[in-house]
Order: C-alpha cells, then structure tokens, then sequence
C-alpha cells in the first residue's frame, strides 16, 4: 500500500495498537493502527465487493461472502510477527441499516439487504395508513421509509412466507458477523436505532411497529451499553477448518477468556480518520457512529482506550437520537449519522 504522510513504520508506531475493520459499500478493509491515530505501514488490507443490484430496487450482499472478506483481511493485517502481542484491542463498522433473517442455527435465509434496497416501498405506503407517522418519528427518531425494518419484515413476510415463517431471528450485518467471530451476535444501541424500532426515550423495541411488522421483540438483539457484560463465546464460533482440522481464528481474542459488552464511541465520517476512532484519536469526532472496541488482556486502562471511553461516555445521553433525521431529510436519518453503525463491543480484561 502507498505510503501516507499519517504512516508510521511499526517500529515507531505507539502502543497498544489498534485493528480497526471497515466494511462499507465498496469493500471489507482494514488495518492497524497506533495510539496516535496513524496507520501502521503495510498492515492494511482491502477486498473489494459490490451489491447485487436490479431495477426493481434490490440492493443485497451474501453475508457469509462478508464474513470470509472479514477473515481475509484479518489474516493478512496479523500475519507479521514483528506484532507479537501489542494489538490492545478489535474494532468494526458497517454499512448501515442492514438486514438478514436467520433461523435458530444462526444461518442467514436471506441475502443482506442493503440500506439501498427499496422494495418495500409498497409497505411503506401501506404502514403510513395504519399508523401515525409522526408520532412514530418522535418515539423512534425515523419516519417509515424503505431503509427500516418494519416495512422491509412486513414486505417479506408478503413475497417469502415461508422464509418470515422459518426466522427466528433479525440481525444486522454486524451482528452477523460477530456471530461467527465471537458467538453472539451483538448489538450496540446505535445499531438497534438504525432498526427504526427503537424507541429513543424508554430503549425499548417499539411495540406498535413490532406488531404492525408481525414480530416480536424476541427477534431482535437488546441493545448493549457498555455496562452490559455478554458472556464467554461459544468455543466453536472460534475455530475454523484448517489443512489439520479446526484451528484458532487470529481473532479468538475477541472473545475467548474475555466479556463482551456494547459501546457508543463516535468517529469521523469515513476513511483512515473512521479508523482512527478505534484508538480513541480520531480527528473530526461526531460525524459518524464508529466501532466496535475490543480490549485485550493486559491493555486495560492504557490512555488510548480511556480516550476512547470518555467520548463515548459523553455521548451516551444521546441514545437514538443522533439518528433523527431533520425535516425534508425524506426519512433517513441525518447525514451526520453517516452510513456506519455502531454495534460495537468493548472486551475488558477479566
């Protein structure tokens, strides 16, 4: 990769570092990063995709195409052993909102459907002669639009029965993902907001939309605060096929030996300064809901991740709010919420 003014050679580069993963619009990339916010040289990787699109609105991506975009850049940002043990800590983002039906083993019976995908306008129409729109907007911060799930479920459960019928649950892309790296698939509120189900004031699923979408919140992932520990991952979402079997995943350090808890950073709007989120330095904070943070053993109380967890904690009073989209905004939220979530965990050592 060419070489910035922000490099650092990894020599130089400041502890603890940081791998921070960005899955966006275009590609899966990611790489790592210093306590200063600089990325190390030649620790990044990028793996382009692109949603599969048609004229009729569809705008998808097959998740477990995501997941293996994950796993490839993991495997090449970590495979230099001048690193040793000095990565502090994981973080994530995706593209947002984002939504994939799976069944009670976890395996997605749809694609991803993209924030793009807009073939549930015929629901949203129909949503609006049933509920009070405003008011919705003002319990959840959204307005109905093809973004959200509600109208999405309830053009589902219209044209694939059988597959609204065989769900059990509805995971962003995120939590999809992190369901295979740590066994829980894990929610942070920002990415509950972007459901459009959360209501901003109680932080509960609403229930006049749940029952006009025809599910329950039993469905969906609680949203985690960073004082919400989750528990130990399941050993085999930690191992995968190797040439001799099951071996370690790079990442086991996610959740192995480690609590899982959610987390409400900011970071900038996109690029490297995202990123550098992941180590509590980023240069424009507010722009963007940024990432999951992973701390590993030993790193605790390191002045990056303190950094880090007082922006968050500054933020907290905000809830779903920064997801409130201003007026004329066509019922997505406001562009300073970007399109990166924040299902995020923080992993604390123990």
């Amino acid at each position: 990769m060419t070489r910035t003014d922000d490099d650092v050679a990894l020599d130089a580069a400041l502890d603890p570092l940081v791998l921070a993963l960005d899955i966006g619009s275009t590609a899966t990339r990611g790489g790592v990063h210093d306590a200063a916010g600089r990325r190390v040289h030649r620790l990044q990787h990028k793996v382009p995709h692109a949603f599969t699109v048609s004229p009729d609105g569809t705008s998808v991506i097959d998740p477990d195409q995501v997941s293996a975009e994950v796993e490839q850049v993991l495997d090449a940002v970590t495979g230099n052993r001048r690193l040793g043990t000095r990565i502090g800590g994981v973080a994530m983002d995706t593209f947002a909102a984002s939504l994939i039906a799976v069944d009670g083993a976890g395996r997605a019976l749809t694609p991803c459907l993209t924030y793009a995908d807009s073939r549930s306008a015929d629901a949203v129409t129909a949503l609006r002669q049933e509920v009070d729109e405003h008011a919705v907007q003002q319990r959840t911060g959204t307005r109905l639009h093809t973004s959200y799930h509600a109208p999405r479920v309830r053009w589902l459960a219209a044209t694939q029965p059988r597959v609204v019928a065989a769900a059990t649950a509805w995971w962003s892309l995120g939590e999809y993902i992190l369901a295979r790296l740590v066994g829980h698939p894990l929610a942070g509120t920002s990415t509950v907001a972007w459901t459009g189900l959360l209501d901003r004031r109680t932080g509960e699923l609403d229930a006049e939309l749940l029952a006009a979408a025809g599910v329950g919140p039993e469905q969906f992932s609680p949203p985690r605060d960073m004082t919400q520990p989750a528990q130990s991952p399941a050993p085999g979402a930690l191992a995968r096929p190797g040439p001799g079997g099951m071996v370690p995943r790079h990442h086991r350090r996610l959740g192995q030996q480690h609590r899982v808890r959610g987390d409400r950073c900011h970071g900038a709007h996109r690029g490297d300064s995202h990123q550098r989120c992941a180590a509590g330095t980023a240069r424009r904070p507010g722009r963007s809901p940024a990432v999951r943070v992973v701390e590993l053993p030993g790193r605790r109380g390191t002045h990056a991740a303190r950094r880090g967890d007082q922006r968050c904690r500054s933020r907290d009073q905000l809830g779903a709010e920064h997801v409130a989209p201003q007026p004329g905004a066509r019922g997505r939220p406001h562009r300073a919420a970007g399109r990166r979530h924040a299902a995020r965990a923080a992993v604390p050592h123990r």
